[in-house]
Order: structure tokens, then C-alpha cells, then sequence
């Protein structure tokens, strides 16, 4: 008999280890088709999903596509840009979210995907389990930017598809709001 020694079965359920918030930050309407096949792909496997957009008071626009909330984060914030496709204002939202997340949002992970990345809530979950990351540690996982470690340190880049832990959240939230 052969044996596997070390491997993961491939459908191994790891949610119930670790829950995920993904967090997709859009232009409303311009990206309405992209978010229609964000909430029929990989948005089935997050334990929450939310689209963020940035619309003036009054303005119409669904409440849930599939089944991720729509997120209004004008109707909170008044200082979000509204959303102009000429214009992206996807940065600013991330910080915005940020905040959002920090009272509104109890995963033991929040994952910043913009429209234009492919996530994998179960990879991930994986990744969180075989590292043993907690969502009680600090932890801000996704690309790098290493160009200038030596004077600013690391940068992750959260427009490329990234994911803080609770813990994480928390302390950059506290960190934004001190600016604001």
C-alpha cells in the first residue's frame, strides 16, 4: 500500500478553523459585471463577503449581489470620494474599509480583493492553518514592495489582494482614525 505522509487531504475543510472576510473594494455601476462573477466564484467561500462603493446620498444601487452586501461607505464616511471610473478612489477606500471592518466585522481575518484579482478563501485558510497564524497576533499578509526597506522599511500592498488579522485590523483602524 502506498502511503502520504505530511500532505493535506485536497478537500480538507479549513473553515472551520479559520473565518474569512473578503472585502472588495468597486466602482459602482462601472464594475457591476466583474462583482456579478466575484459573487458567483470565490466570494461562495468566504464566510462574509462585502462590496465596498462610494455613492452620494439618494443614489440607487443594490443591497446584496449574490451574496455579498453592498456597502455604501459615503452613507458613513462623507469624506470617501465618490466613485468616477476615471478617477479610482480604491486606496482611499481601503483605508475607509479599514475602520469599517474594525467595529463592524468579527472574522478571525479580513482579505482586501480588489476586482481584478482571483482570491482563494479556502488556499488561504490553508496557508492560515499550515503557518498556525492567529488572528490574535499581528499579522498583514500579501505582496511586498521591497524597493525601499532601508529607509521606510517593508510595504505590503493592499491593492493587490492582501489579509490582516483581527488583531491587525484593530491596530491599523486606531492608527487611521488618529489621522483623520
Amino acid at each position: 500500500t502506498e502511503e502520504t505522509v505530511g500532505l493535506a487531504q485536497p478537500h480538507e475543510d479549513h473553515r472551520a478553523n479559520s473565518t474569512v472576510a473578503c472585502a472588495v473594494p468597486a466602482v459602482w455601476p462601472a464594475e457591476a459585471q466583474l462583482l456579478e462573477e466575484i459573487a458567483q466564484t470565490y466570494a461562495t467561500e468566504c464566510d462574509r463577503c462585502s462590496i465596498f462603493i462610494s455613492l452620494p446620498g439618494g443614489a440607487r444601487h443594490p443591497l446584496q449581489i449574490g451574496s455579498c452586501t453592498v456597502v455604501n461607505l459615503h452613507a458613513s464616511f462623507d469624506t470617501v470620494e465618490v466613485d468616477d471610473w476615471k478617477l479610482p478612489n480604491v486606496l482611499q477606500k481601503i483605508s475607509y474599509i479599514l475602520e469599517f471592518a474594525w467595529t463592524s466585522v468579527s472574522e478571525d481575518w479580513l482579505c482586501l480583493v480588489e476586482t481584478d484579482v482571483y482570491f482563494s478563501p479556502v488556499n488561504f485558510r490553508r496557508l492560515v492553518e499550515l503557518r498556525r497564524l492567529e488572528p490574535s497576533s499581528l499579522h498583514w499578509l500579501g505582496y511586498t514592495h521591497m524597493h525601499s526597506i532601508l529607509e521606510e522599511g517593508l510595504m505590503v500592498e493592499p491593492a493587490t489582494g492582501s489579509c490582516l488579522s483581527r488583531a491587525a485590523v484593530a491596530a491599523v483602524a486606531q492608527v487611521l482614525q488618529a489621522l483623520r
